[in-house]
């Protein structure tokens, strides 16, 4: 959801972590709102959660803007 606290924050200073298995990696987190990575994502979490993803987007999920994560130079600046 746009409006809450960790996305804004999340614009306001896109470099992130992700940690997996153990090993972090730095990324930078870029909003990805287009309407075919909307669509691609609506329907990866239909079909790994099918009816409880549709439940939970009829009655949760608003205007969910998708997250890309790409990899970052951790020294590099951002301006």
């Amino acid at each position: 959801n746009p409006r809450r606290g960790w996305y804004l924050r999340l614009l306001a200073n896109p470099r992130v972590e992700l940690e997996r298995g153990g090993r972090s990696a730095a990324r930078l987190a870029i909003p990805e709102s287009s309407p075919e990575t909307l669509r691609a994502v609506d329907a990866a979490f239909a079909a790994k959660y099918g009816l409880v993803d549709r439940w939970y987007g009829l009655l949760v999920r608003r205007g969910a803007v998708p997250i890309r994560l790409v990899p970052a130079d951790p020294d590099a600046r951002l301006d």
